[in-house]
């Protein structure tokens, strides 16, 4: 996670294409592997959270990201989404949830899964995740002035999910 010109060599030979399955269901292909669930995983996070501390993998990063912006537009969840990587969007949201809430739902996500993980674990390396993030010195997890908060801590995804098409509404 710390050879910065080997993981900015693998960016630039790697082809990412997003598909729909028979049922719709997003699928991340990557070098012809179906990544979706493995982008998700735990060990993702963490090593994503650790080589975006490189200005050069951010900077490559975030051009292979803006590559796939096409009209009409797109959704894109991430950390810099707003700030950095589409920083001109017309409409940010900044997701928010008490971390003990977070946990629990990953908790919960990762043990559907079948894996065997602590919720202790989990909320450990998500207050490390979002500190390093915070503290970072390219694209810092924060939100962009012009994102619209939305605390999901008490909230089903359907209600978060109206919410934010209300706005959506309002914009357009």
């Amino acid at each position: 996670m710390s050879d910065e010109l080997n993981i900015r060599k693998l960016i630039k030979n790697t082809t990412i294409i997003f598909k729909l399955d028979s049922s719709y269901k997003q699928k991340i292909i990557i070098n012809r592997k179906d990544a979706s669930e493995d982008i998700r995983s735990e060990e993702c996070g963490t090593n994503a959270s650790i080589i975006a501390k490189h200005e050069g993998i951010r900077n490559d990063m975030i051009a292979l990201q803006r590559h796939f912006l096409k009209k009409p537009g797109l959704i894109a969840d991430g950390r810099d989404m707003g700030t950095v990587v589409f920083s001109d969007s017309k409409m940010k949201v900044f997701l928010t949830a008490d971390i003990d809430v977070r946990a629990k739902r990953r908790y919960k996500e990762l043990k559907e899964k079948g894996i065997n993980v602590s919720l202790a674990a989990v909320l450990n390396d998500m207050k490390i995740r979002d500190k390093q993030d915070k503290e970072r010195k390219h694209g810092p997890l924060t939100m962009a002035h012009d994102s619209i908060l939305v605390d999901s801590t008490n909230k089903s995804i359907d209600i978060v999910v109206s919410e934010i098409l209300k706005y959506y509404k309002k914009m357009y």
